[in-house]
């Protein structure tokens, strides 16, 4: 079986603090905003309070049991807890709009160059994201060009799992057909991509932006610090720690960069 790589979409992959805010926090103000809009109506402060305060609520309950709903069924149970009554045709057409609207997330420097690298010696790559809208991934990774290089695209919306469960993981490898053993997993968080990939059996890379881990946070098996170099150095890890596994003997070492990680 080959090495698998997968990959966290914000942060890591790409960047879009746009999209970020909507999914985590602005999305019912703003999908309000965008119903007022639609029919008419004069704006009511009052049901943006109460609503921002139920998803706040609910973003957070989501964590805590790490069943995830998409973005047109967190605005439902938003709605119902605030007693507000909402389409089904204005939910969905809202919530195109929105996602629609959003710029395009930029490719983090060096993230081209990885996924080139990492086709050229024959690695799977999927990403892996807490995400409620997963079309707008898929536009991301189209409109920068990744799409040759991107087998899956899994994220908590498709596969029901925030990614304070393992089973979000565990899903993208079987729809990857990957071994977890023979894929390394890197993302930006020590808490949500580290310790769930390593819960999931898999390795890990975390992408840190130069920041520093304290004792107390989960271990990865390599610290990037950004892309440069990182496709060489994935692999090297992914290939020293498998054939450790097996007690196999490892390939011919990659080239390491010391200025890329540690």
């Amino acid at each position: 079986m080959s090495l698998t790589v997968t990959i966290d979409f914000h942060d890591t992959l790409f960047r879009c603090d746009e999209w970020f805010a909507l999914e985590v926090r602005d999305l019912p103000v703003a999908f309000l905003d965008w119903l007022d809009a639609r029919h008419g109506r004069t704006p009511d402060d009052e049901s943006r309070t109460r609503i921002d305060s139920a998803y706040r609520d609910l973003r957070r309950e989501i964590k805590e049991h790490g069943c995830e709903d998409d973005a047109r069924g967190c605005l439902r149970q938003v709605f119902g807890r605030t007693g507000i009554s909402v389409s089904d045709d204005d939910l969905s057409d809202g919530v195109d709009a929105l996602f629609t609207a959003l710029p395009d997330a930029t490719p983090l420097p060096g993230s081209m160059a990885a996924l080139v690298e990492l086709n050229r010696r024959g690695v799977t790559v999927g990403i892996i994201s807490s995400a409620i809208h997963t079309p707008y991934l898929h536009r991301s990774v189209e409109r920068a060009g990744f799409g040759p290089f991107i087998s899956r695209i899994a994220t908590s919306a498709s596969t029901g799992y925030y990614k304070t469960r393992s089973e979000i993981y565990t899903s993208a490898l079987i729809v990857l057909g990957a071994d977890a053993a023979r894929t390394i997993h890197v993302g930006d968080s020590l808490a949500y991509d580290v310790a769930g990939a390593a819960r999931a059996g898999m390795r890990t890379a975390w992408l840190s932006h130069g920041q520093t881990r304290t004792s107390d946070d989960p271990e990865p098996d390599l610290t990037l610090v950004d892309w440069d170099g990182a496709a060489e150095r994935i692999i090297g890890t992914l290939d020293r720690l498998t054939a450790s596994a097996t007690g196999s003997k490892p390939g011919p070492p990659a080239h390491v960069d010391l200025g890329t990680g540690q």
